[in-house]
């Protein structure tokens, strides 16, 4: 005997008019349960039909954890940051803060998952973001590695297939600065 199932994953992408730049990505695919917010460094693809591993991976773990959906933002929107990761004024659309906000309203989870990192612009925009999302600290999670208990980006080989997931709170000082959150 055999059983069809069924599902169906409703994609929506906000991108520039000149299309350089993904403001938004959501995925719902159960509108009864909780959605997500998670930020990580910057899109890869557009994402509105074809997935980056990343994506994929936000995605497969989101599910996992029992979320209807994502938004999927990002701290730099240009799709093709890691080609212009020195032109730093086409980084980051002028509306890419507007989206952000709608994203975490939206959701009951916000997880940072950006990873580490020491690149002063990469530490400039983090700053900026924290402060963006100040009156949000009771949504605020970070994606942890479990060996060393900094951020992670999905694409860490300790974090693909399993998520540990911490309240930003809890975090002690030395570890939160490490991470680029306050």
């Amino acid at each position: 005997m055999t059983q069809v199932v069924k599902h169906t994953i409703r994609t929506e992408t906000v991108f520039s008019e000149d299309k350089d730049h993904r403001l938004l990505l959501k995925k719902v695919w159960n509108a009864k349960q909780p959605l997500a917010t998670v930020i990580t460094k910057y899109p890869n693809l557009d994402g509105d039909i074809k997935s980056d591993l990343t994506t994929m991976l936000i995605t497969n773990n989101i599910f996992d954890q029992g979320f209807g959906g994502i938004y999927v933002v990002n701290l730099f929107t240009n799709v093709n940051t890691g080609k212009n990761i020195n032109e730093v004024e086409t980084m980051v659309h002028e509306e890419a803060d507007k989206y952000m906000i709608q994203a975490v309203e939206s959701s009951d989870t916000v997880i940072f998952a950006w990873g580490s990192t020491n690149s002063k612009l990469f530490t400039t925009r983090i700053k900026e973001v924290n402060q963006l999302l100040e009156d949000y600290k009771d949504k605020l999670r970070i994606l942890i590695n479990p060996s060393s208990k900094e951020i992670c980006h999905p694409l860490n080989p300790k974090s693909r297939n399993f998520w540990m997931v911490e309240q930003l709170s809890v975090r002690t000082e030395s570890k939160s600065e490490k991470a680029g959150v306050k």
